[in-house]
């Protein structure tokens, strides 16, 4: 059964229409140039607009879409009613031009009793707990209130409409990271979602289905929306100023972008369209992360964004961000632009960010004044230096009086994410060196050393460079061992850009084939490189420090010719 108001519409169009020039004979309306109404004939003018106007219950109305979307329904002719959570926000929601109403979208009773006293004629759920969100390994967690939001806040607003006689009902979701990771780049509204998501983002997932599910099997519309950018809180505005968000892998990732003000546009004209049906509301570009994200960095006047290989950002992070970063799906919105007649004011987010961040860079520049100019630095050094300091390690007998051990931590802090990630990889060099030697495994040994590297043994004067009189001498040396453990332990790492500096430390024991035994500790100066490969030495010069040739008492535990 059809409402009253739906077949007036239509009627009316079809009526008027050679005059105004609205839609076809379906009552669908053109791809609007503006967000204002269209121009109709004198005869149709006020019969039209009476006709066209609908109660629209906005749940989630001082949200980052709810408080755009408000203004284009009241400019498209709609009275609406506006739900809160906080009472502080009802001013806000005032002021836009909407009834407001407070609202605990988890209270089916307030629910029902805010439905049926404002009988809308439509729903349009905008309600999340997304607002200064704090991303973590486990988006299960930091989502969990969404999460209720979207499955029983869904259930409460359903019911009511249900009761209430409300025939349309519009709901958020999302597009990005969502569909399944085969096939092509670019997903549509048809193609599956992905059967298994990441780890801890099964309950988020499963939410967001649950919501689209009960919102079709209603009749309703449910608007897959890419990421949201176009508010000066932006989320990711602080991560990518600050260089938290870094670059994945090989940053193959798709994502699709939205600006705010094209999704409220979307979402009006989804408000008067039929359903069921979902659309995904994004813009003309998806786009992996390698792409996007150095052009929102240049756009909010910020370094660029750093890259850290996908094993750190795993270990970091957790497997959704790999998964974000390197293999996710972006999404079409091509059906949305056929069927609801929508057209994006920025249709790119390659001319969206620069234009609307660019306002709130200006608006966060400090003013300057001459006379602090040349002070500019020092009014910055005394919180940086304070937190460096308090970061130094303790002094042992190894660093004490060791100005670079110092001079390393404060000018490397660990807060830089690039940093971690390279001091991560170089750390585990001297381990993979010592399991390279002990298992025998003469390749891997020789690859950990750039091309051009040199291991030197100044003790017995020799020295060994590039890779093939590296895995060479480390086969001669190995053959002259009965048995021999290598223990590594770590030192201090100094940065320099591409290159670094440091040292390590190793308790070794064995006995020679000769019957000689030795135990000694020693130290290894060690420079390295970033290669295209990953971190490498490009020199590892040994010093004994200790030497004990007591003979050994034990023995191989292995036959001959197996690992030592």
């Amino acid at each position: 059964m059809t409402p009253a108001y739906i077949v007036k519409k239509v009627t009316t169009i079809k009526d008027c229409a050679p005059e105004h020039g609205l839609g076809d004979a379906r009552g669908r309306a053109a791809p609007p140039k503006t967000l204002n109404r269209p121009v109709r004939s004198a005869g149709c003018d006020e019969k039209s607009e009476k006709e066209d106007r609908m109660r629209v219950f906005v749940a989630g109305a001082s949200g980052a879409l709810g408080s755009r979307l408000v203004p284009q329904l009241i400019d498209a002719g709609h009275e609406v009613i506006g739900t809160h959570h906080s009472p502080s926000r009802a001013a806000l929601v005032w002021t836009l031009g909407a009834k407001p109403v407070m609202l605990d979208l988890l209270d089916a009773g307030a629910v029902r009793s805010a439905v049926l006293e404002n009988e809308p004629d439509v729903i349009v759920h905008q309600v999340t707990a997304l607002a200064n969100m704090k991303l973590g390994r486990n988006f299960d967690k930091v989502f969990a209130q969404t999460n209720a939001l979207r499955t029983k806040g869904t259930d409460a607003l359903l019911a009511a409409a249900r009761e209430a006689g409300v025939r349309r009902f519009v709901a958020q979701s999302f597009a990005s990271y969502r569909y399944a990771r085969q096939g092509g780049p670019i997903k549509t509204e048809d193609d599956p979602l992905d059967p298994n998501p990441p780890r801890n983002t099964e309950e988020g997932a499963g939410a967001m289905t649950y919501l689209e599910e009960a919102v079709t099997d209603f009749g309703g519309i449910v608007l897959r929306y890419g990421g949201f950018y176009g508010a000066a809180n932006d989320g990711l505005i602080e991560p990518v100023r600050k260089r938290q968000f870094p670059i994945v892998g090989d940053g193959g990732g798709m994502f699709s972008w939205i600006h705010l003000d094209d999704a409220a546009a979307a979402t009006v004209l989804a408000v008067e369209h039929d359903g069921p049906a979902i659309y995904n509301i994004v813009d003309d570009e998806p786009a992996p992360v390698r792409e996007w994200l150095p052009v929102l960095a240049k756009a909010l006047d910020a370094k660029p964004p750093r890259r850290v290989p996908t094993w750190f950002a795993r270990l970091v992070a957790g497997e959704a961000a790999v998964v974000l970063g390197t293999e996710a799906r972006g999404a079409s919105n091509a059906s949305a632009k056929r069927e609801l007649g929508w057209t994006p004011r920025y249709p790119s987010w390659r001319k969206g960010f620069p234009a609307t961040y660019s306002a709130i860079r200006l608006a966060d520049r400090p003013k300057r004044h001459p006379a602090a100019r040349t002070s500019r630095a020092a009014r910055r050094s005394p919180p940086m230096h304070d937190f460096r300091r308090r970061r130094l390690p303790p002094q042992t007998p190894l660093t004490a009086g060791r100005a670079d051990t110092a001079t390393q931590t404060r000018e490397e802090p660990m807060s830089d994410l690039q940093a971690i990630a390279d001091r991560f990889e170089i750390e585990a060099l001297p381990g993979e060196f010592t399991d390279a030697g002990m298992m025998r495994d003469y390749d891997r040994f020789a690859s950990l050393f750039t091309q051009d590297g040199a291991w030197r043994m100044p003790h017995i004067n020799e020295e060994f460079v590039g890779r093939d009189e590296i895995r060479a001498a480390v086969e001669r040396l190995q053959a002259l061992w009965d048995y021999f453990v290598q223990t590594p332990h770590p030192g201090m790492i100094q940065l320099e850009g591409e290159t670094g500096v440091g040292r390590s430390f190793v308790t070794e024991l064995g006995r020679m084939r000769d019957g000689m035994s030795m135990l000694n500790y020693a130290v290894y100066h060690d420079r390295y490189r970033r290669t295209p490969e990953g971190w490498k030495f490009s020199e590892r010069v040994y010093e004994v420090r200790y030497l004990d040739t007591t003979p050994l008492a034990g023995s191989a535990s292995y036959t001959a010719g197996s690992a030592r």
